[in-house]
């Protein structure tokens, strides 16, 4: 941004024999007030912005792994514990196989449960990412393969107990609407990863 210099400036190649023309001196712009005055409309200044930023807008990923949301809840939910050390301290949803190290190919379904870093222990799920000790790839393959499946079939299992129990609470319409949102999401959430174990069965990755 360029702004008007109140003197004009000195050539010093005026004297030369090839001199550069001197640069002509830009008219400042008229500043307008931010709040116009009553019975005017409204005006903005010229140093303000034409658009404004767009924020809190999802991306496209965000908006394709929100089916996955109450699958990644019931990662975190209480009772849960580290698939590997078997901590029930600071769980989290660690990505395996495709998804491993946070890849943008990676989706919420690739996700187990894993600790992270506590007191002295840097936690399984670092210690599973940086492929240290007893970590090798092909043990993190057949690992990653195993606890993918053996999640989403524990998430379906308690997906169903959920659903009955939604359907067996209170008979308020205010309840029902809130159980039937829940209920959709779940329901939603079992068939998305349902098709993700029959990629997986299938040979994808």
């Amino acid at each position: 941004m360029s702004f008007a210099r109140k003197a004009q400036r000195e050539n010093h190649t005026a004297a030369l024999a090839f001199p550069r023309p001197t640069r002509k001196q830009k008219t400042p712009k008229p500043l307008r007030a931010r709040r116009p005055p009553p019975g005017e409309k409204s005006k903005f200044s010229t140093l303000a912005r034409g658009k404004r930023m767009k924020r809190n807008r999802k991306t496209k990923q965000q908006l394709r792994e929100a089916v996955f949301a109450p699958y990644e809840r019931w990662l975190t939910s209480d009772g849960a514990f580290c698939v590997v050390c078997g901590t029930p301290e600071n769980i989290q949803g660690a990505h395996v196989g495709v998804g491993g190290m946070g890849l943008r190919n990676g989706t919420a379904a690739d996700k187990i449960r894993m600790c992270g870093p506590r007191l002295g222990e840097i936690g399984c799920h670092a210690r599973y990412d940086q492929t240290k000790r007893p970590w090798t790839k092909a043990s993190r393959a057949v690992f990653s393969r195993h606890q993918q499946l053996a999640h989403w079939a524990a998430f379906r299992a308690w997906a169903g107990i959920e659903l009955a129990r939604m359907a067996a609470s209170s008979p308020w319409l205010y309840h029902r609407e809130e159980v039937s949102r829940s209920a959709k999401e779940l329901i939603a959430c079992d068939e998305a990863i349902a098709a993700r174990i029959d990629e997986l069965r299938a040979g994808g990755r």
